[in-house]
């Protein structure tokens, strides 16, 4: 990854014009014709080109899962429902500005039978260890 900052802390893309840009953003990376955007929008960065695994996932089915909470480095190759699980364990139970100790019990929860429930696979040395 080389001078790039750890993607889990704001920082500003090298060459990348900052604020609202002028004109017809349509044009512009990451936009895509049916109105939708890509991470690329903001950043851009072609996630597909940075992470080849993301092109193997299926559309409305598969979904790549990352958990980069309290120091954790995890990636999961998921079907579709296990995030929309995620966010409904985290609306029903978030309290207050941080969330409470009893959520971030049942986060860690849900991603220790994440773990248990998954097998490492590991493409080579430059590319992430995935659990599928």
């Amino acid at each position: 990854m080389g001078d790039n900052p750890p993607p889990d802390i704001t920082a500003h893309t090298p060459g990348v014009q900052q604020g609202n840009s002028k004109g017809n953003y349509e044009k512009q990376p990451g936009h895509n014709p049916d109105g939708t955007s890509t991470a690329e929008r903001s950043t851009s960065i072609d996630a597909n080109n940075r992470n080849p695994v993301l092109a193997t996932l299926e559309p409305d089915v598969e979904a790549l899962l990352v958990n980069r909470a309290r120091g954790a480095r995890d990636h999961f190759l998921v079907p579709i429902d296990d995030p929309f699980r995620l966010v409904a364990l985290i609306r029903t139970n978030w309290r207050g500005l941080t969330g409470g100790k009893e959520v971030w019990e049942q986060i860690e929860g849900f991603f220790a039978e994440l773990s248990q429930k998954s097998k490492t696979i590991e493409a080579n040395e430059e590319e992430a260890t995935w659990r599928i």
